[in-house]
């Protein structure tokens, strides 16, 4: 059955919003043709636009008027996404999660990605109202259910990450942030983060790489989209420092720190982290060397290592301890002979240079064999002679 109350707040929001007019009009007509998959996908556009951040009260009427009572001909998934864009106008931020309670209720038995939905949002509110310990609970129990189950749609996923991410934000936990927002960006579509959001998360992620002492698989986020936000803005030198980390371009590296010094200086958090930095540059530059020589080339002399990564001979052991005991390599150091032999490196996010090299070494492998088939085919008749 039509609202009338619905067609009625659609008025309002035509008076209100001129520029949304055609969104209103599509809206309206979706409704009243009950076209209930194109009226869901409007709805969501339409309660995206940033109009209504600061504007309390509209989404909750239109929820309330025209949204609430569609649950049984609207995708629950869709359902329950408008649910969560809506309660986001609340002041009240205890009405929020009492909301988005009554959403989930509405929600059972129709379809569990969209349950999960609602209480991943839940966790979202309690999480700004600083119950830490129960929005905690709330996304480890969501996780572990997400675990027994095959199919879950990536916006479920995606939500997930971003509230676990913004959870280890606010505890400060580097690691854990920065692993949960790159699962984020894989689940999300670079389209559907808006230009603000992506600028601070870029930033947040850039800050994360600098302060966190064992964030090494930089290259997983040199080869996203999002970082391309800071060009032109007052953090485009954190940009400069990424690129050259993750790459363990060492001199390079070295020279953007100097080059944006003025813009370092206003983060004493950094500042204090810059010898930190730059053995993980150097740390990295290691990983470099050892993916580009040959699997049977790995025992590398200390000499060459100094070399590479720009340090005296005396601390290439160091270096090395520092790289086995974050389980980034394992191997064997032969102090006397002044080698070291690695016989494992920890897999890590392969970017374009990186699948270069493995050609290459495909090539080189395939050379190798072609010279065994001619070598085998040459004395085949020899030992035939000999059977």
């Amino acid at each position: 059955m039509i609202s009338q109350a619905g067609l009625q707040v659609l008025d309002r929001h035509q008076a209100k919003y001129p520029r949304h007019s055609g969104q209103i009009d599509s809206i309206r007509l979706y409704y009243k043709e009950r076209l209930w998959h194109q009226l869901s996908d409007s709805l969501l556009e339409y309660v995206d636009n940033d109009d209504f951040a600061s504007d309390a009260g509209d989404l909750i009427e239109l929820y309330t008027a025209l949204i609430k009572d569609t649950k049984t001909r609207m995708n629950p998934l869709k359902y329950a996404l408008l649910t969560i864009h809506c309660a986001r106008e609340f002041a009240d931020l205890d009405a929020a999660i009492t909301f988005l309670k009554e959403a989930e209720n509405r929600l059972k038995g129709t379809s569990q990605d969209a349950e999960f939905l609602c209480r991943i949002a839940q966790a979202q509110v309690k999480l700004q109202l600083g119950q830490h310990h129960d929005s905690l609970d709330i996304l480890n129990s969501v996780k572990q259910s997400l675990e027994m189950m095959a199919d879950v749609d990536p916006k479920v996923y995606a939500h997930l990450s971003k509230v676990f991410a913004a959870y280890y934000h606010r505890k400060e936990d580097y690691e854990n942030y920065y692993k949960n927002s790159l699962q984020y960006l894989a689940y999300t579509p670079t389209s559907e983060i808006k230009p603000q959001e992506k600028r601070t998360l870029a930033i947040q992620l850039g800050m994360a790489i600098l302060l966190g002492k064992n964030i090494y698989n930089i290259m997983e986020l040199l080869d996203k989209e999002i970082l391309q936000s800071l060009a032109g803005t007052e953090f485009e030198w954190l940009s400069a420092l990424l690129n050259t980390l993750g790459r363990g371009q060492i001199t390079e590296f070295e020279q953007a720190i100097v080059h944006h010094s003025d813009y370092i200086a206003r983060f004493p958090t950094i500042l204090k982290e810059l010898d930190q930095l730059k053995q993980k540059v150097r740390i990295i530059s290691l990983l470099e060397l050892l993916f580009e020589v040959d699997k049977d080339d790995r025992s590398l002399r200390f000499e060459r290592i100094a070399t590479h990564c720009q340090v005296h001979k005396s601390d290439v052991e160091l270096l090395l301890m520092k790289a086995m005991s974050l389980q980034l390599i394992k191997g064997s150091i032969d102090e006397v002979e002044e080698l070291v032999h690695v016989d494992w490196i920890m897999p890590r996010y392969l970017g374009r240079q990186h699948l270069e090299i493995m050609v290459r070494k495909l090539v080189e492998w395939e050379g190798k064999m072609e010279q065994v088939i001619r070598l085998v085919e040459g004395q085949s008749e020899e030992l035939l002679q000999n059977l």
